[in-house]
């Protein structure tokens, strides 16, 4: 088999697999801490600075951890551009 046809398969396999994934897959609009951190690619000190400073968190209940909309995080990033 030719290195082309081989090329071919694979990628048109890929392509199935990552349709597939699409398909099914759901964005999360709140995120805990450590994703919010990964989402933002800031420190969890940077969030906790930045809900100080009038960031909204939501908690869900009272032993819960606070966690971050993703426009939220959105909207502060953009208000404080530079």
């Amino acid at each position: 088999m030719e290195w082309n046809a081989i090329r071919k398969m694979v990628n048109e396999y890929l392509d199935q697999k990552l349709a597939g994934l699409l398909n099914t897959f759901v964005p999360r609009r709140y995120l805990n801490q450590q994703q919010a951190v990964r989402y933002t690619g800031t420190s969890p000190a940077t969030l906790n600075e930045w809900r100080d400073h009038g960031m909204k968190v939501i908690i869900f209940g009272e032993k819960s951890r606070p966690k971050y909309d993703v426009k939220d995080l959105d909207e502060w990033m953009e208000k404080h551009k530079v």
